[in-house]
């Protein structure tokens, strides 16, 4: 029996099956044995899934499926030609196991795949585990399941400490896992197992900030909960883009500063749970005294003031003002004054790449020392967020320094960071509903039969199968007309040689930017956003722009954000947004070097 230690009360244990079952509507992931009713591919899904990552087990999976679809065929299969399929995920002692199985079930089973556990047990490779989940998952039996990461789950969320050395083999657990069953839809209660314990209870780094789960977690109680967050500022806080980046990080930003109403709104709603303070005053009517006075801290208790200033006057996309006569320029001067005033421990301010060139960089070292003379050692890095997992090739300038007398390595390793391969449009955005040209309709369910990207998952998590913000900008029939004749990766010039008299409004289109008019390509990251309404990016398969989901997914924000307020201001939130994602890989650097011993 479970250790006497380890009481749950069934109120936990109802709060426990609910909110699994709740979070797996939303988030199951779909695999192809999933979807099969043959036992047989059921125990070879099995076999192939040993400490294997489901979703390189996919395209094997299917090979071997196509191959020996039948206990006949694979009980007659060439070792070498099994292992020449498996050869992709290891373990290729597998190869001989699983020949081993077509064999037995032939000589002792007739080809049929028992329906018995201690039948089942009797065949080589056969555990308790995998003889459990051909049970359920192959016919529809009761029982549970308990392989390493759902006995890690079990372990955190209801403080049990096994002492096998391999706590999936402890009977303890796996008596646990029969006193949380629940009497119906045991075969998703099982599956959310797996899945959750895949997503977001992980090994490392789990993901407490979605996690439904952590009201009643003794792990997260005792690891996160009560545990003093670093406190920060987010000043021209915009939609929240950078400030979710943060709070997923680990830090508790209590006050944000954004003039515009409809972002300060996307901000507010999508903190209804944090306690944090939404400032919609333009920043110059804002005193560092009275922010300090509000939350309450005194000068130098703050631990970042986060921000990213206006930047078009330094666009370099933007030549008309891009000067030093530009009011919205002498913005970032601005947040020197907040540093100097509140005396952060660290602060991150993030800008166009452009200002690194901007009046020969002068601008940029005219920074950098203001910072240094006010106290705080200051790098200044060119960071770009396809480095680092957002599917967009989006180049930022960040200024970040600190008045510790830490070191920063950690910080300026960033710089040097490389994607092996970037995420692309498709990994991001395929699995979202198919549009009209200025649809509506904000919140439709997702496609369905989609093999999900990592990335899409990531995104999707915590959603309840149906997704918001999929309105797009409605443009004329000429515009439409001038979508169908550009391919992926062809723009406003491309469409000029070829149909000359369908841009004869343009006077001069080799002077065009090269993002005007432009169909994303499937199989490489997004150019950036900035302003990706005017600039006519347009969908790589539907003739029509991008909807407000779409750019959010190629900013790297998840489905459960939610951005407020007219169409095109949605379009802008989005477009000027830092991408959530960078925004943590900075904040976790921060982070790592506030926690670290002088």
């Amino acid at each position: 029996m479970v250790e006497s230690s380890v009481h749950i009360p069934k109120k936990t244990v109802r709060t426990f099956q609910r909110n699994l079952l709740r979070w797996y509507k939303g988030n199951r992931r779909e695999f192809p044995w999933r979807f099969s009713k043959d036992p047989y591919q059921v125990l070879v899904s099995e076999i192939l899934l040993q400490k294997t990552d489901a979703p390189k087990v996919i395209p094997v999976y299917e090979n071997f499926a196509r191959r020996y679809p039948k206990v006949s065929k694979l009980q007659l299969a060439c070792l070498s030609d099994v292992k020449k399929i498996l050869k992709s995920l290891g373990l290729l002692y597998r190869a001989k196991r699983l020949i081993s199985i077509g064999k037995y079930l032939s000589i002792y089973h007739q080809g049929q795949v028992p329906s018995k556990k201690d039948q089942l047990l009797k065949m080589k490779g056969v555990g308790e585990y995998v003889a459990s989940a051909v049970l359920c998952f192959a016919f529809n039996k009761r029982v549970s399941i308990v392989d390493s990461n759902i006995a890690r789950l079990f372990q955190r969320i209801f403080g049990y400490e096994s002492s096998k050395k391999r706590p999936r083999d402890d009977p303890s657990l796996w008596q646990l896992a029969e006193l949380l069953l629940p009497n119906r839809n045991v075969k998703d209660y099982n599956y959310a197992l797996l899945d959750f314990s895949a997503l977001v209870c992980t090994g490392r780094n789990p993901r407490h900030e979605i996690c439904p789960l952590k009201s009643i977690c003794r792990y997260y109680k005792k690891k996160v909960f009560g545990k003093q967050k670093p406190v920060g500022i987010d000043l021209f806080a915009g939609a929240g883009g950078l400030s979710l980046g943060f709070e997923k990080a680990g830090f508790d930003i209590r006050y944000a500063v954004e003039s515009d109403k409809y972002a300060a709104e996307t901000y507010r709603k999508n903190r209804r749970n944090r306690n944090v303070i939404v400032d919609v005053r333009d920043i110059n009517e804002v005193s560092p005294k009275e922010i300090l006075q509000k939350l309450p801290l005194r000068k130098g208790e703050i631990d970042i003031i986060i921000g990213g200033p206006p930047c078009q006057g330094f666009s370099t996309s933007n030549m008309k003002t891009r000067n030093l006569d530009n009011p919205k320029n002498h913005l970032v001067f601005k947040f020197v004054k907040f540093v100097k005033d509140i005396k952060p421990k660290w602060f991150l301010m993030e800008n166009v790449a452009g200002l690194d060139s901007f009046e020969d960089g002068s601008v940029r070292d005219q920074l950098t020392k203001l910072f240094h003379n006010i106290g705080y050692k200051t790098q200044c890095l060119i960071l770009n967020s396809v480095n680092f997992g957002v599917p967009q090739r989006r180049n930022r300038i960040c200024f970040i320094g600190n008045r510790t007398g830490k070191p920063v390595e950690s910080i300026k390793k960033l710089e040097h960071k490389k994607m092996d391969k970037p995420a692309a449009v498709h990994e991001a955005i395929s699995d979202l509903p198919p549009l009209a040209n200025g649809n509506t309709v904000d919140v439709l369910p997702y496609m369905v039969g989609k093999t999900l990207s990592r990335y899409q998952i990531k995104m999707r998590n915590g959603s309840n199968g149906k997704v918001s913000n999929n309105l797009v900008s409605r443009n004329t029939k000429l515009i439409i007309d001038r979508f169908k004749h550009i391919r992926q990766g062809e723009n406003l010039i491309t469409l000029a040689k070829k149909v000359p008299h369908l841009v004869t409004n343009y006077k001069n289109t080799k002077n065009c930017h090269q993002w005007i008019y432009l169909r994303l390509p499937w199989n490489s990251p997004s150019v950036t956003l900035n302003n990706y309404r005017k600039n006519m990016l347009i969908h790589p398969t539907q003739n029509r722009g991008l909807s407000v989901r779409e750019a959010a997914r190629l900013q790297s924000f998840p489905d459960q954000y939610i951005f407020y307020g007219p169409l095109n201001s949605q379009q802008q939130q989005v477009a000027n947004a830092v991408p959530p994602i960078l925004g943590r890989t900075i904040a976790v650097a921060i982070l790592n070097s506030l926690r670290d011993k002088v």
